[in-house]
This record gives structure tokens, C-alpha cells and sequence, in this order.
């Protein structure tokens, strides 16, 4: 039999994944990666993908910079409301003229 590579192939193969191990090797490694950022979860989703365990208990807790992407996309959307707005306003004067 082939060996399971991940968690995804051993839930194909069986229908659940209570018998699925996570394979730990060298490549197991800590990441300084922001806790919630796309960094992260790219880190995360690749020790799905290699069969590793989804958490290192020495990885990041801290989200200071996913905190600081999100305050950024707040500002980004805020912005292009604020646009849009007041572009449909100026629109709705022009027309009612």
C-alpha cells in the first residue's frame, strides 16, 4: 500500500481521519509568521499539503501585524466607499437638474 501523504488522502481512502498521523521531520519548523495573516495561513495550509501536524508549539501567538493588514484593508474600503458615495450623490444632483 502507498503511504498516506495527508490528511486529505487518508479521508478519501477511508471516509474519516481518525487514523491519520501527522508526519513530524526536520522540515517541522516554527514560524515567525503573524498570527491570522496570509502569511500564516500559507505556512499552515503547506503542512496540510506535506502531511505535518498543523500547529509547532513554538510558532507565533502574536497578530500586531495581521491586526495592522486589517486596520489597512479598513482604511482601503472606507476609502472606496467614501468615493462611490459621493460619486452616486454628484450623479443624483447632475440628473435631477
Amino acid at each position: 500500500m502507498a503511504r498516506i501523504r495527508n490528511v486529505f488522502e487518508i479521508i478519501e481512502l477511508y471516509g474519516h481521519d481518525e487514523n491519520f498521523v501527522p508526519h513530524v521531520s526536520e522540515e517541522f519548523t516554527p514560524t515567525t509568521a503573524p498570527a491570522g495573516s496570509r502569511q500564516k495561513i500559507d505556512v499552515l495550509a503547506e503542512r496540510i499539503q506535506r502531511g505535518m501536524p498543523l500547529w509547532h508549539p513554538e510558532d507565533s501567538t502574536d497578530s500586531t501585524d495581521s491586526k495592522m493588514e486589517d486596520k489597512n484593508l479598513f482604511k482601503d474600503v472606507l476609502f472606496t466607499f467614501l468615493f462611490i458615495s459621493t460619486f452616486v450623490f454628484t450623479l443624483l444632483i447632475v440628473l435631477k437638474e
